[in-house]
């Protein structure tokens, strides 16, 4: 696909949402989960143009807001899926024992938050 021209459109959507999570454009309450999400699929293009760095520090930031959202909006599903693309890029940057320590985080997470659902994502 078109990386590039994804990267712009994830770009404008993750602007849009940070406008709505802090106060403009009525926000309906989920608008850091939904920057969140926009970059989380920002740091999977910019990991498809082969920018690992770039996609290392757009996921960090995609969990950190994921993280930060309160516990009734937190989607723990989406923070292992993030998390599993961090550990990739950490892989593919020949940093295993970090990319291990991650894969570890994952599993804490689905073994506690996720009633072991999801095992097959670790």
């Amino acid at each position: 696909g078109d990386h590039e021209e994804a990267l712009s459109s994830f770009a404008k959507s993750r602007r849009m949402f940070a406008y709505a999570a802090h106060g403009g454009g009525g926000d309906d309450g989920h608008g850091h989960v939904r920057c969140g999400d926009a970059l989380h699929w920002i740091g999977r293009q910019r990991e498809g143009l082969g920018d690992l760095p770039g996609a290392r520090s757009t996921y960090l930031e995609s969990l950190r807001i994921y993280k930060g959202c309160p516990a009734e909006d937190r989607d723990d599903r989406a923070v292992v899926k993030t998390l599993h693309l961090l550990a990739g890029v950490h892989e593919k940057m020949d940093q295993l024992s970090m990319a291990l320590k991650i894969y570890k985080e994952e599993l804490r997470i689905i073994e506690e938050k996720l009633d072991g659902d999801n095992l097959s994502a670790a």
